[in-house]
């Protein structure tokens, strides 16, 4: 194994480490790492996708780890839970979009006096 890929695996290993701890940011500073040392890894990208802060995000970081490894089951699993992630994301946002019925307007003319 070459040194940056040796590397690459350590930050791996902090990130899992921070991760477990509940320090997502530290975790994903970690992965950024691991992804300079050796993009070539397949599991740099999962651990990527896992700690994206968007589904939009993590099915990019799966499709890196799909052109490395096609037939990764991990990779396959993460990009249909991010697709699912990403599904219910946007079904809320077009939930939000969608303008709440208008009032409809009263025309309330005065009465005339007798």
């Amino acid at each position: 194994m070459e040194a940056n890929q040796t590397a690459a695996y350590k930050a791996i290993e902090q990130a899992q480490l921070a991760l477990k701890q509940g320090d997502k940011d530290t975790a994903r500073q970690f992965a950024e790492q691991a992804a300079q040392f050796a993009p070539e890894l397949e599991d740099v990208w999962v651990l990527m996708a896992a700690l994206a802060v968007s589904p939009h995000v993590s099915v990019e970081y799966l499709n890196k780890a799909l052109q490395i490894n096609p037939q990764s089951q991990r990779a396959q699993k993460g990009m249909a839970w991010a697709q699912e992630r990403l599904r219910k994301e946007q079904a809320q946002e077009a939930l939000q979009v969608q303008p709440a019925s208008a009032p409809v307007p009263v025309n309330v003319e005065p009465v005339p006096e007798p």
